[in-house]
């Protein structure tokens, strides 16, 4: 066990804090493609069950940060909820109505927590989300926003709320290049 989780449970221990090993899951995130099975985690004489994938805050992470499982129950949502918006087309709901109805919900179901998993995820799986994307604009009528398109509005939103607070942890990884005009590829410095 590492020194990490010794000091976690001693500063549980000290905190009168137990910890229910029966709802806490052990994910060992590893980036190699071949990589040694993990030893289990024992507290206080129980084991802490080993997982592959988790939901955390409505996003589900998997062990390699590929977010195929993440993708797999948001295309399952979106598909249950393209059911109701064809039954609207069926309805004869004008396409502005229909619109308004995939904004609420079922963009909002894509796009959650979007800055997060977007730019990490395959090509494959952002084909299939945006097929729906693309499916939903056929069924209401009116072409929707794609996804890359919204992704890249929220980071250009979040980078811009990063460079206002001079307070935010991750102010000082914005380093201009000699122009001043753009920023330093983050992965480079």
């Amino acid at each position: 066990m590492g020194l990490l989780w010794m000091s976690l449970f001693s500063w549980c221990d000290q905190s009168f804090l137990m910890i229910n090993t029966l709802k806490t899951k052990d994910m060992v995130i590893d980036l190699r493609k071949t990589s040694p099975h993990p030893a289990l985690t024992v507290v206080n004489g129980a084991a802490i069950e080993l997982v592959d994938s988790y939901k955390y805050l409505g996003v589900v992470l998997d062990k390699t940060l590929s977010f195929e499982s993440h993708v797999a129950a948001t295309v399952k949502k979106v598909q249950q909820r393209l059911h109701f918006l064809r039954r609207l087309r069926g309805f004869n709901v004008s396409s502005k109505m229909m619109t308004l109805f995939y904004k609420r919900f079922i963009e909002s179901v894509l796009t959650f927590c979007i800055i997060a998993w977007y730019g990490n995820m395959s090509l494959n799986n952002k084909t299939r989300l945006n097929n729906l994307v693309k499916l939903a604009g056929k069924i209401s009528g009116r072409s929707q926003v794609q996804l890359v398109d919204f992704y890249n509005r929220q980071v250009l939103r979040k980078a811009t709320s990063v460079l206002l607070c001079s307070d935010h942890p991750l102010f000082n990884d914005f380093q201009l290049l000699p122009s001043g005009r753009r920023y330093k590829n983050i992965y480079n410095i």
